[in-house]
């Protein structure tokens, strides 16, 4: 039998982070180390679990905007280890919470499993809300994947659950928001842009701010790519005005590398080069935050190489491709070796120029279906055709 002043005391201790998170602050992000105290004691005795497996599900939004999710993701093995045959539910709930944060650390196979696995326990427990989550995440999966056809597929499975259920109006802005994103990733600009226009509203009226200044992140992103760079400017204004920095670094990280790459492609250099470091900076501070870092640190090479700082660049360049390389983004890659060609290029090491373009375009070749694989597929043969030729006529 557990101590009484112990339970007592670990009841107690969850029961005040409970109210705690009823009205979330700013300031709460300081107390991170607490809370996880608090979830991690409450795992102790059986007694105190379910309220402990409340206080995560409530939690876990927080964890994700603070860039934590990487220290919690050993907790919620130990939580789904610890469920009874009969607690399917809650089972299917903390499933989505570890394959979403599977997808995030780029363990993308695995995440699959995890969501389908947890289909499996949202039917059995005969939830539509956390099946049609399940769906959303598995359509989240897909896109990660580059499998377009299927993310859509789950997406409008999960909108259709969402739609029959008076309480799911939040989710479906994330499903419009994914069917956005499905869209413009093969190009489909108009569609994705419609998709993400009806996602905004809805973030508004539900006041969540981090999610809208998310899509609205997204639809910036679309404008841009579309030639449409001013009213870009004015989402990612937009969403800079719903997000708080220190609540929400992660998101106002990854809005600063847009902006900057918005000024880059106005060739204004001086200035995407101050954001891109201070966002880099901000960025080592966040625990499993690789994607954003390394998607800084290709922005910060390709910079500095616009403006013949040529030597600065390569280091970036190098970060960027060992991360990519270590968590499996061969899109990222093929980018960045694209770069590391330029780069080359620029410093006369032409057989080291020509492997990389080579190794770019053997993985660009892997995504047929993705609009902006294809463009730069397409640039980068031209480069290495340019090389062959000046290579022949200098013999």
């Amino acid at each position: 039998m557990p101590n009484q002043l112990f339970l007592q005391a670990l009841e107690k201790n969850l029961a005040y982070w409970l109210k705690r998170l009823e009205t979330p602050d700013d300031k709460l992000i300081d107390e991170h180390s607490n809370l996880l105290q608090a979830v991690k004691f409450g795992h102790v005795l059986p007694e105190t679990r379910a309220a402990t497996h409340e206080l995560m599900l409530q939690s876990f939004s927080l964890i994700e905007a603070w860039g934590q999710w990487s220290t919690w993701l050993p907790i919620i093995e130990q939580a789904i280890e610890s469920l009874e045959d009969n607690q399917q539910l809650i089972g299917a709930k903390l499933l989505n919470r570890y394959g979403r944060w599977l997808r995030i650390s780029r363990q993308l196979d695995e995440a699959v499993a995890v969501h389908k696995e947890a289909v499996a326990l949202g039917e059995k427990a005969k939830d539509p809300l956390t099946l049609a989550v399940t769906y959303l995440n598995l359509g989240e999966d897909y896109l990660r994947l580059h499998h377009y056809a299927l993310s859509e597929e789950y997406g409008r499975k999960a909108l259709e659950l969402f739609n029959q259920l008076d309480f799911g109006v939040k989710y479906e802005a994330s499903t419009h928001n994914l069917l956005g994103l499905v869209a413009f990733e093969q190009g489909l600009f108009k569609k994705a842009e419609k998709y993400l226009r009806r996602a905004i509203p809805i973030w508004e009226k539900c006041e969540d701010k981090i999610s809208q200044a998310r899509s609205l992140k997204n639809l910036g992103f679309i404008l841009s790519r579309n030639d449409q760079p001013h009213a870009a400017l004015l989402c990612y204004q937009d969403a800079l005005n719903c997000l708080n920095k220190e609540a929400a670094p992660l998101a106002w990280i990854e809005l600063q590398n847009n902006l900057a790459i918005l000024h880059y492609n106005w060739r204004q250099y001086n200035k995407p080069t101050q954001i891109f470091k201070r966002a880099d900076r901000a960025a080592r501070q966040l625990q499993g935050a690789f994607q954003i870092t390394a998607s800084l640190s290709q922005n910060l090479g390709s910079v500095l190489l616009k403006q013949e700082r040529v030597q600065e660049a390569f280091p970036y360049f190098e970060r960027a491709k060992l991360l990519w390389t270590q968590f499996k983004n061969d899109l990222e890659l093929a980018n960045t070796l694209g770069s590391l060609g330029d780069y080359y290029r620029e410093t006369d090491q032409i057989l080291e120029a020509k492997t990389a373009f080579q190794e770019a375009l053997d993985l660009f070749a892997q995504f047929p279906d993705n609009a902006w694989a294809k463009k730069l597929q397409a640039e980068y043969e031209q480069k290495f055709k340019d090389i062959i030729s000046n290579t022949m006529l200098k013999q």
